[in-house]
């Protein structure tokens, strides 16, 4: 097909030929006689060609006519479409208003009237810098088209926001003549932006909010009263509820009632209880609270499930909204957490009804702790700590992949930005504030005692040298500080902080049996290596061999059998209110994990021992220990490496970081997509979660160490259980590697086991 165009200049040519032809012919005519035959035939001809150079004009003109109208329709079509979805507006070079389109006219509130031969500060919010006007004119007097986001103010003060796009005019001799302004209107998108900002940020206040509840003092002492009064009064903060309550379900001879155990009132700032709702008059209520997870109502004189309060309930105390959450005991409703609202009505939000749930959830742990009180002292506060280990743990599951995220991919920017020191800045503080999260998680984790543990060689002698000043002011001068400590003593491997909390609680402990003494109080620390044989390990429940002893003499008041039996029970305590009965379970906890224990002899009136045993460090792990530390290990690799994680954002995370490491990596969400990869690919290494649905990482590396043993396996985990751990050796389980995690540890470890 021929350009149009170009049908056009051929048709042109044409014509001009035939006109050509004409002229020949009159000259031709002119010549020859007037009565020939020639004459009346040129003549006839003459007469056909003027006659078909006429109509080819007039077709000519026609066509020309009829594409100008079509270009002109097309153009029309075109500003009505724009005119439909766009504010448009042109200025002259002094950015006076010249034209607006009614688009414009209908979002500022302003007449064309009123708009026509102003500057665009008619509409000018206050919103945006100099700076930002500046390079914006700029970028337009250099003959750029600029566009970007303006928010403007309109006639009666409201804010909208446009995306505008603004390019010069020029005229035929290509000289500046003003400005034409494209603007689209992006304020819902704005606003929906604001409000997931404003929705993500309350998601995290009250995840912060859950971990402080949970370590705060009365949780810590298992005081059952003032939990209940720091989560009413916390909720209500957090919220902005203006009462929240907690009420205890009871069977009674006549139904159901609830008892309010704790109201906090947030206007007058301070607790109440006492109130109680009985079955037999809201049957309705207490229905809905054993088939719903939430009440959630809005307005509370229009939702049926709660029309019983209607009469008595809600208008003595002016409530508006309500949010209830029930929580269970052994799949039984043993309570409900209460919002209630007044004044104007309330409108509950997904995150919030979602937190309430979350508290709900503390609310069913701390009345399981609650209706277990008659049995065994010891027993009771232990299922307490593994019910709230399971929670923190699981937050600090979450919390921790949120962590790897942040960590892996800010030091991935540092590498990238090393040429710009203040964008180096900024990462590096990124960097820092999640190793600060990080710390955040182990203390919460510590306190559930499912902290992860940093084991690596330790010299017992050096750490107990670099507390001694410490632990002379904590003892005070009034108790003589005595340490013998043997030469060569053998390494160990366990986590340095635990070694210290442990050092600390029991000299602690040995501080507060003396305090009777006087002058003559004493406290003794030594070391010493020792071979423990056969009878005395079975003893102990050690591995005969190698170990190292720390022991701790004091001369203080003693203990007897009764106590000695309880002394690392969670939450015991002599001391009464003064102590948490935290510490030497803490302490018992910690040598367990270092695959150690502990003998404690006491005489009432005469003083206590405490003996630990660490196994030796071997001299193999320790030349691994070594290998991990050794900066100057070639840390990259081409090898095929599996990564397997159900978390998208950690997994594409160090896929990335082993790519930049020059290694072959391809990445699975599950054990069963990770086994298909493994079938067609040839993998050297897999490096793989541990907790994950359905397969988890224990049962996918058993299921690697039979089928293919010669792959090698790196665990990895925010948070371990004890689920399917027996299916691994203990070899995996020491080199599980914690998230979250230093990137270069992660390239050691991944090296040495491809090394190895």
């Amino acid at each position: 097909m021929f350009n149009p165009s170009l049908k056009f200049k051929f048709l042109a040519i044409f014509l001009t030929i035939i006109f050509i032809s004409e002229i020949i012919l009159l000259v031709l005519v002119s010549y020859v006689g007037h009565e020939s035959l020639f004459e009346t035939f040129f003549l006839n001809l003459l007469l056909l060609l003027m006659i078909s150079g006429v109509l080819g004009f007039i077709f000519l003109l026609s066509k020309y006519f009829n594409k100008s109208v079509e270009e002109i329709h097309s153009l029309t079509r075109q500003k009505e479409a724009l005119d439909l979805t766009a504010l448009v507006s042109e200025t002259n070079c002094e950015g006076m208003i010249t034209y607006v389109n009614e688009m414009f006219c209908k979002t500022s509130q302003y007449t064309e009237q009123e708009l026509l031969g102003k500057s665009h500060n008619i509409i000018n919010s206050g919103t945006h810098s100099k700076e930002f006007w500046h390079d914006f004119w700029t970028s337009l007097k250099s003959g750029n088209v600029w566009n970007g986001d303006i928010c403007n103010q309109a006639k009666d003060g409201s804010l909208y926001w446009v995306n505008a796009t603004i390019s010069p005019i020029y005229n035929s001799h290509k000289d500046l003549i003003g400005y034409s302004a494209i603007r689209i209107d992006i304020t819902q998108s704005k606003l929906i932006d604001q409000q997931t900002k404003e929705r993500r940020s309350q998601v995290s206040l009250y995840n912060r909010k859950l971990a402080e509840l949970i370590r705060h003092p009365d949780f810590i002492q298992n005081n059952f009263q003032g939990m209940l009064s720091t989560l009413t009064s916390m909720v209500s903060e957090v919220t902005l509820v203006s009462r929240v309550s907690v009420w205890k379900l009871h069977e009674t001879l006549d139904g159901k009632s609830l008892e309010c155990l704790s109201l906090w009132i947030r206007a007058e700032q301070e607790h109440s209880k006492g109130i109680e709702i009985k079955s037999s008059k809201y049957p309705k209520y207490f229905k809905a609270l054993s088939e719903n997870r939430t009440l959630s109502c809005d307005d509370v004189y229009s939702d049926p499930r709660i029309e019983e309060f209607t009469e008595d309930y809600f208008p003595a105390f002016e409530i508006t909204s309500m949010l209830d959450a029930p929580f269970h005991f052994d799949g039984e409703l043993a309570g409900v957490l209460s919002l209630e609202h007044t004044s104007s009505e309330r409108k509950w939000k997904v995150e919030e009804e979602a937190f309430i749930i979350s508290v709900a959830d503390i609310l069913s742990i701390i009345f399981e702790s609650s209706k277990r009180q008659d049995l065994e002292a010891a027993l009771r506060h232990s299922e307490k700590l593994e019910a709230l280990g399971k929670l923190t743990g699981g937050i600090a599951h979450d919390f921790n992949n949120l962590l790897g995220v942040i960590m892996g991919y800010s030091a991935l920017l540092e590498e990238s930005i090393k040429e710009h020191p203040r964008l180096l800045k900024y990462a590096h503080q990124i960097n820092i504030a999640s190793q600060r999260g990080s710390k955040l998680t182990k203390n919460l984790l510590s306190f559930s005692r499912k902290k992860d543990s940093e084991a690596r060689q330790t010299d017992i002698n050096l750490v107990l040298q670099n507390q001694m000043d410490m632990l002379q002011k904590t003892l005070t001068v009034r108790i003589n500080l005595d340490v013998d400590l043997m030469e060569d003593l053998w390494p160990v491997f366990l986590d340095r902080n635990d070694l210290e909390n442990a050092i600390l609680n029991i000299s602690i402990n040995s501080m507060h049996a003396m305090l009777d003494i006087g002058v003559d109080a004493m406290l003794m620390i030594s070391t010493q290596n020792k071979v423990i044989n056969s009878d005395e390990a079975s003893s102990l429940e050690l591995k005969p061999g190698e170990h190292v002893i720390l022991t701790f003499n004091d001369n203080g008041l003693g203990m007897n059998k009764q106590t000695i039996s309880k002394i690392f029970d969670p939450f015991f305590s002599t001391k009464g209110s003064k102590g948490t009965g935290i510490g030497l379970s803490q302490v018992f906890g910690f040598i367990k994990r270092s695959s150690g224990t502990i003998k404690v002899t006491s005489q009432l009136g005469k003083g206590s021992k405490f003996s630990l045993y660490f196994p030796r460090f071997g001299e193999q792990e320790n030349e691994l220990n070594e290998i991990e530390d050794d900066d100057s290990l070639q840390l990259t690799g081409n090898e095929s490496i599996l990564v397997v994680d159900d978390e998208k954002a950690l997994r594409l995370l160090m896929s990335e970081q082993l790519s930049q490491q020059g290694y072959d990596v391809f990445n699975a969400e599950s054990a069963s997509s990770a086994l298909k990869i493994i079938d067609e690919k040839d993998i050297k290494l897999v490096v793989t979660d541990i907790i994950m649905p359905k397969m988890d990482g224990y049962e996918l590396a058993a299921e690697l160490a039979e089928t293919y043993p010669a792959i090698k396996i790196q665990l990895v985990s925010g948070f371990t259980t004890e689920r399917h751990h027996e299916m691994v050796d203990d070899i995996l389980q020491d080199n599980l590697l914690q998230k979250p995690y230093n990137s270069k540890i992660l390239f050691r470890k991944i090296r040495a086991l491809l090394d190895s």
